[in-house]
């Protein structure tokens, strides 16, 4: 079966692009790259108000029978695309308690996609096991184009405007992945055996490039930072779980490797003095070797789940241009525990695990490296990260499928520790990052709800949602640790009515609330983002063959300058034949133009303003053939 579908509409057709045991085949290759080029970020809306794309996907599928029980299978997938955005941004940075960086940017990017995909697989379904082989070749030559405008300015008691600046990004990214899976199950009488082996291969060799008027040195500048990227895995895995009465037990071995080779130059950025390098060329590597262990207990009402892995972790790092050897060996024990009891139409469960994580490839480069052309980062130190989670959770359910009600509550804590902690040195309008070896933990406590009840009486139904969130973290700026806490609440309620066998009406209504601030200090500058969106839906059904339908939306920001309130209309009109359906869609009847979304990050608060698709209509027409 070949197929090819194009699309300019605001669909995203390689959404359609559907790998079928995708996750037992992911090889999980993530060649290391930190840097990208800054482009109009998404404003949070449905897809179809904002996408400005030329889309166009070819598929050639082929699927051979061979003997009663096995199939041969090739799949090719080649995906090109053209994706327009334009819009600004406007980032709130907190860098001391009386003072912050505002900058505002303007953008137009243009992404040209080239996906090839081709895949190759092996099946074998019988009685008595499964088998699978599939062999994957990725390759992709994508690039981002960005011209913008950036001004920036200090606010504060020690205020400074920094100018407006012409910038133009080029981000040159493709990638290349080649990856092998097995897979194979057997059943040995009431046992089952399970074996899985994969491999795989990646690389990277990209390219930003950025032209400025002015940022540090005043007059105009050119960054250019080249990163040439591989990643190697291996992963080799078994288990086997039999049941003793009513506990279940499953034992399985986990021998896994990954080697990230990492080389990179930065040009046109002079790193403070202190640590003047601006390339790395590095393997960083780490050997897992794994004991499952996981014990299940099922009876009556009760379902108990205890997990315990011991993992003995090695890391090997070798930096070239150091000449720095160092290894180390960790032996990591993660356990996790569940219970689940369960009462007539009641369910309640609680739940407990520890976790922790030596080392990444995002924290071992001793080069500057730029993330983007307002942010350049230096992430080694002497000691490796480690990283301590702690998490448990409860909740309580109910539910009745006789009254139609449903709702459930959950509560959850968790706690991190870390053994380094980024450093911000702002710098006008660019940041410099390091990572510093200075303990930091963070608290996160969160609380939700969600219930919903049915009536017979005119068929309706009402929903009611909410949930309650606090945290507390650190941030070290300009040499000051900063204790900060935030704060997030929503709420909201919807339902659905039919008054009349032909009219149905659903509303929904939605808020949120965000703050961070500093903690004991003045917090004058800290400010609350407050949003809501109401929309309301009306379904006529005219005829059983005809349908039309119409929506009003309103979005709601407290922090936007003007136009709070951005309205949203749509219409449908669906009629069904014998052979043909046909569709009409009036989209954006109010023709706004522009939407902006703001939120929190930390301290920092961010603005998108997203240019909109105008006001436009789509006629769709499907042929039934069979």
């Amino acid at each position: 079966m070949t197929l090819y579908k194009g699309n300019n509409t605001g669909d995203d057709v390689s959404k359609e692009l559907t790998q079928h045991y995708s996750g037992i085949n992911s090889v999980g290759l993530y060649p290391f790259c930190p840097t990208g080029a800054v482009i109009p970020n998404g404003s949070g809306l449905p897809q179809k108000r904002t996408f400005d794309n030329h889309s166009h996907i070819l598929t050639m599928n082929h699927l051979e029978k061979v003997f009663n029980d096995s199939e041969i299978g090739i799949n090719v997938a080649y995906h090109n695309d053209r994706i327009r955005r334009e819009g600004s941004s406007e980032s709130d940075h907190f860098v001391s308690d009386d003072s912050r960086l505002i900058t505002s940017e303007t953008m137009t990017s243009e992404t040209k996609v080239n996906n090839l995909n081709i895949q190759a697989r092996y099946n074998r379904n019988a009685s008595n096991g499964f088998l699978a082989n599939v062999l994957k070749f990725d390759t992709n030559w994508n690039s981002d184009r960005v011209d913008g405008l950036l001004s920036s300015e200090r606010t504060g008691t020690a205020p400074m405007n920094y100018g407006n600046n012409r910038v133009s990004q080029h981000f040159d990214r493709p990638q290349l992945s080649v990856s092998n899976t097995f897979n194979t199950i057997r059943n040995i009488g009431k046992h089952t055996f399970n074996l899985h082996f994969s491999a795989g291969y990646s690389q990277r060799p990209n390219t930003l490039s950025v032209g400025i008027d002015s940022l540090l040195q005043g007059a105009s500048t050119a960054y250019q930072q080249d990163v040439t990227s591989r990643h190697i895995v291996g992963d080799f895995h078994t288990n086997y779980d039999f049941r003793v009465g009513a506990f279940t037990l499953n034992y399985g071995v986990v021998a896994h490797a990954s080697l990230h080779g990492i080389e990179t130059d930065l040009d046109g950025f002079t790193p403070p003095a202190e640590h003047n390098q601006s390339s790395n060329d590095l393997w960083y590597n780490t050997y897992e070797l794994v004991f499952g262990q996981h014990y299940k207990y099922e009876k009556g009402r009760w379902r108990l789940s205890l997990g315990c892995p011991l993992n003995l972790y090695t890391q090997t790092l070798d930096d070239r241009i150091r000449d720095d050897k160092h290894s180390y060996v960790h032996l990591l024990v993660t356990p996790n525990f569940s219970a689940n009891y369960e009462w007539r139409n009641w369910t309640a469960n609680v739940n407990t695990n520890y976790s922790k994580t030596v080392g990444d490839p995002g924290g071992i480069y001793s080069g500057y490296i730029m993330n983007n052309y307002r942010s350049f980062q230096r992430s080694y130190v002497e000691q490796l990260s480690e990283t301590d989670r702690m998490g448990a959770g409860a909740s309580i359910g109910y539910r009745s499928a006789l009254t139609a009600t449903f709702f459930r509550i959950n509560g959850s804590y968790s706690h991190t520790r870390d053994n380094q902690i980024y450093g911000t040195t702002y710098q006008g309008a660019t940041n410099v990052v390091q990572a510093v070896d200075q303990h930091t933990e963070t608290d996160s406590y969160s609380l939700s709800f969600d219930g919903s009840k049915g009536f017979d009486w005119l068929l309706s139904t009402i929903r009611a949602f909410g949930g309650y969130g606090y945290s507390t973290s650190e941030r070290l700026i300009d040499g000051t640790v900063y204790p900060f806490h935030s704060r997030s609440i929503s709420f909201g309620a919807g339902g659905t009515i039919t008054p009349l066998p032909w009219l149905n009406f659903v509303l929904s209504s939605g808020y949120s609330w965000n703050i961070s601030q500093t903690n004991g200090s003045n917090n004058n500058l800290a400010q609350t983002v407050r949003s809501a969106t109401q929309r309301l839906k009306v379904n006529v059904y005219v005829t059983k063959q005809l349908t039309l339908a119409a929506t009003v939306e309103d979005n709601y920001n407290n922090l936007t300058t003007d136009k709070r309130h951005a309205w949203f209309g749509d219409a449908t009109a669906k009629l069904k034949l014998k052979h043909i359906d046909l569709e009409l869609q009036l989209n954006n009847l109010f023709d706004q133009r522009q939407y902006t979304r703001v939120s929190y990050n930390a301290l920092d608060i961010y603005t998108q303003t997203s240019q909109l698709r105008p006001r436009n209509a789509i006629l769709t027409v499907r042929f039934k053939l069979l």
